[in-house]
């Protein structure tokens, strides 16, 4: 993850310890490890292999096999790991009876927070160039030329006000058909982590005033926690440097991310975009994907998932879990056919701020993180 225009309190790949309020946080967090992969995914990575090392030095061995998977382009959308490295790898890969995202999160209360399921993604740009459906095809123009030539600027931004109401509905024919309706375990969950919400330290958080359309955290946490997503990540179209330039542009480009949950996939929902833009009238809108994924799903009761709960109840720690997780990870490579594997991210330790400035990894975190790999090995040897 760049580092581009971003300001650190220390250097970004230097994973200096500074104190807690150096970067804006709580005194209680203490010493903190800052650096660009802290929390993203080097500081987990380390701390379970550091438990794995501190259990072969004491014990001799580990209590369970452990097949490593490592994927280096997650950022980038994961297409080697979701394809090629999956077909290669497949006869390893069903050997295992569990996947584990390394994840270790606790709340502000200092609960882990275990999340059941992982939203799918793809990401890319939708792009109109001048051709020959209409805008200039050789170049941008003066800017009057907007007058008689079609607009590559105004074109995409019509296509995009097509795909979601005033509300955030998404108006993409088909878009909600296949998504599973919350299981009474999902309503149960929902219900508990509703009932712990506290709506005015949410918004401190966010650094929001209100939520979308004046609407109640509460009304929409739902709609947060379970529903799909198209979001816009960046719009970019002709000048836009220092005063003005009168120009007419070529293309316009969006980059984009689309969530989706279970039992939506990524060719049904792309296949279902094109066909949107070419009935609203936009055929010259390319789709660009440069990355997806399937979305996965795990239950309460699956034995990795009880195993990571009572880890963290001999730790003294409470568990919250989330149906479902609001990020994208492709844990699908693991969870669909033919592996079907229980597939979720959890554990101790406080870290945070992946993708911005002051990436962190409390020190102390992480060191209760490496005691909770112990414990979770044992525990889940025991199933």
């Amino acid at each position: 993850m760049p580092v581009d225009d971003e300001v650190w309190a220390a250097p970004p790949f230097a994973a200096e310890i500074l104190d807690a309020r150096a970067i804006d946080l709580p005194d209680f967090y203490g010493k903190c490890i800052v650096a660009r992969g802290a929390r993203n995914q080097k500081g987990p990575i380390m701390g379970f292999v550091n438990a794995l090392r501190s259990l072969r030095a004491v014990r001799g061995d580990i209590p369970v096999n452990v097949i490593f998977t490592f994927d280096g382009e997650e950022e980038l959308g994961s297409m080697n790991f979701v394809g090629p490295f999956r077909q290669r790898f497949l006869d390893e890969l069903k050997q295992a009876d569990v996947a584990y995202y390394l994840n270790p999160s606790q709340n502000a209360k200092g609960d882990q927070v275990l999340y059941l399921g992982n939203r799918g993604i793809a990401f890319g740009e939708l792009e109109i160039r001048g051709g020959e459906w209409g805008g200039p095809a050789k170049g941008p123009l003066f800017a009057p030329h907007d007058l008689w030539v079609d607009s590559p600027a105004w074109r995409l931004a019509q296509a995009l006000a097509t795909l979601k109401d005033r509300d955030g509905n998404i108006l993409v024919e088909g878009f909600y058909d296949n998504v599973r309706p919350p299981s009474a375990e999902d309503r149960e969950l929902l219900e508990q982590l509703k009932a712990s919400f506290d709506e005015e330290q949410t918004k401190r958080d966010l650094g929001i005033h209100r939520f979308k359309r004046g609407r109640s955290g509460s009304e929409l946490y739902e709609t947060f926690l379970m529903r799909p997503n198209i979001n816009i990540d960046g719009y970019s179209s002709g000048y836009t440097g220092a005063y003005v330039k009168t120009m007419f542009p070529d293309r316009a480009l969006a980059k984009i991310d689309i969530r989706l949950v279970p039992d939506q996939t990524m060719d049904e929902i792309l296949g279902k975009l094109r066909k949107h833009f070419d009935r609203h009238g936009f055929p010259e809108v390319e789709i660009k994907i440069q990355g997806c994924y399937n979305p996965s799903k795990t239950s309460l009761h699956a034995p990795i998932t009880q195993a990571a709960i009572r880890a963290a109840d001999l730790h003294g720690v409470k568990t919250v879990c989330w149906p479902i997780y609001y990020a994208g990870i492709p844990m699908a490579v693991f969870s669909d056919p033919p592996l079907n594997l229980p597939a979720i991210g959890f554990g101790l330790g406080r870290m945070g701020r992946e993708h911005i400035a002051n990436e962190y990894f409390t020190v102390e975190g992480l060191h209760l993180y490496e005691k909770f790999v112990v414990t979770f090995l044992h525990e889940l040897a025991r199933q």
